[in-house]
């Protein structure tokens, strides 16, 4: 129950990363990624490859915002 909370967190966290990137609100989703980061590392292996792909194209987004910048 507790990692199944966490991954809905997440995902929340995630969608929220996302909507900031789309308005331009490039900090804002930064500001978020450690803690999906640490809420992702701290899950355990089965419950972090059901949401690995939405995390690494996250990463990829926010790396590639900041490298505009």
């Amino acid at each position: 129950m507790y990692f199944h909370i966490n991954i809905l967190f997440i995902n929340g966290l995630i969608d929220r990363a996302h909507e900031h990137l789309d308005s331009n609100l490039h900090r804002e989703a930064v500001k978020l990624y450690p803690k999906i980061n640490f809420i992702y590392q701290n899950l355990p292996d089965e419950s972090r490859a059901k949401i690995y792909d939405r995390c690494a194209e996250l990463h990829k987004r926010i790396t590639k915002k900041i490298s505009l910048l």
